[in-house]
């Protein structure tokens, strides 16, 4: 695991790798691709690229993270909803290249492993991107989530149920209890992972990242195990981390940094 800490935009940071590392590919490339608050500015830069003649998602393959469970096709709080809005809609991705969980399958535990399957047929992921939750969940795996577990559905927590109801007009009531996420286990399986978070919110969790015990209990300690992973963070972010643990683990190589790493 590599800690990136930057003042700078972090999603700048990210979408300009990104987009380095897809040409590099020539445009065939295949992501793991998340939702939420900290990805915003991540998708507005790569549109943003590609407005640019920079950056084209003709040959790219997507995979979506996760899906809420229960809300009607077309919701607009459904992440596929989001990803239409924030890039798929305006960059010139081949539909047939997205790809989401099928949670409106009647065997969702047989619908799971076909996920993986899929992925599996692709060659696998090439650069998985997520953000962290308070209680260091990645995508919606939550505390206590084995390692190895496949594509599957979870109940959420409160927390987790809790911070996201900002969406839902502050109404946890109105948050989906179920979900269906990539496991662990398909998210190690990646060639990259990438994790951004930004804020004091989510110190805790970058702590127990990069000091505490490697356990099913925080999900992101989970990226010590992965040879070839990064957290890209602002400074509120990794307040938590001492300077021992951001020295053990800190380099500055990632993408276009701008001199915003320390």
């Amino acid at each position: 695991m590599r800690i990136i800490e930057s003042e700078n935009d972090i999603g700048f940071i990210t979408a300009a790798y990104v987009k380095k590392r897809i040409n590099e590919a020539g445009g065939r490339i295949v992501l793991g691709l998340p939702t939420g608050g900290t990805m915003e500015s991540f998708y507005k830069h790569l549109v943003e690229f590609c407005a640019k003649g920079e950056l084209s998602f003709k040959e790219v393959v997507t995979f979506n993270l996760d899906e809420y469970i229960g809300l009607p096709r077309g919701d607009k709080e459904s992440y596929r909803s989001y990803m239409n809005s924030r890039l798929f809609d305006m960059v010139d991705i081949e539909p047939a290249n997205i790809h989401f969980p099928d949670v409106y399958a009647e065997d969702l535990e047989k619908a799971g492993l076909e996920y993986d399957k899929k992925i599996e047929s692709y060659g696998g992921i090439d650069i998985f991107l997520g953000g962290v939750g308070r209680n260091g969940h990645i995508a919606f795996n939550e505390a206590g989530t084995p390692f190895d577990a496949p594509t599957h559905k979870v109940e959420l927590s409160e927390s987790t149920r809790k911070a996201n109801s900002r969406f839902f007009n502050n109404d946890i009531n109105a948050v989906p209890k179920y979900a269906f996420t990539m496991g662990m286990g398909t998210i190690l399986k990646s060639r990259e992972i990438i994790i951004l978070a930004s804020g004091e919110k989510k110190s805790e969790a970058l702590y127990r990242a990069v000091e505490g015990p490697v356990s099913p209990q925080w999900p992101i300690s989970a990226l010590r195990l992965h040879n070839n992973s990064y957290i890209v963070a602002d400074p509120k972010a990794l307040s938590q981390v001492s300077t021992a643990g951001k020295k053990r683990f800190s380099v500055c190589s990632f993408g276009d940094c701008q001199g915003g790493c320390k």
